[in-house]
């Protein structure tokens, strides 16, 4: 699709729960969720990707050419990042 480069940040890893209804694989339980990802993005599309395997910094400024996609667990981590980022100036 034209993406130049995929940032993803996630601290959680790879429980047996999520393999029944995410793309993970049983040989990926244990592993960081982001490092399982990149393989999985790399085998399937081709495609690199940038894996942190941390939280996103809400300090962080964000590109007014990024997309930024939230997939976290809870509505209230959305709604934090949401409050945190809503009314910050893109850097350019």
């Amino acid at each position: 699709m034209g993406f130049g480069r995929i940032t993803v940040w996630d601290f959680d890893t790879v429980e047996l729960h999520n393999v029944d209804n995410q793309l993970y694989g049983e040989d990926m339980v244990g592993f960081s969720k982001v490092a399982a990802l990149e393989e999985i993005i790399s085998r399937l599309a081709g495609v690199n990707i940038t894996p942190w395997d941390f939280m996103y910094n809400l300090a962080e400024p964000i590109s007014a050419d990024e997309i930024i996609i939230l997939a976290t667990d809870s509505i209230g981590s959305r709604k934090e990042i949401w409050d945190a980022i809503k009314f910050k100036p893109f850097k350019a």
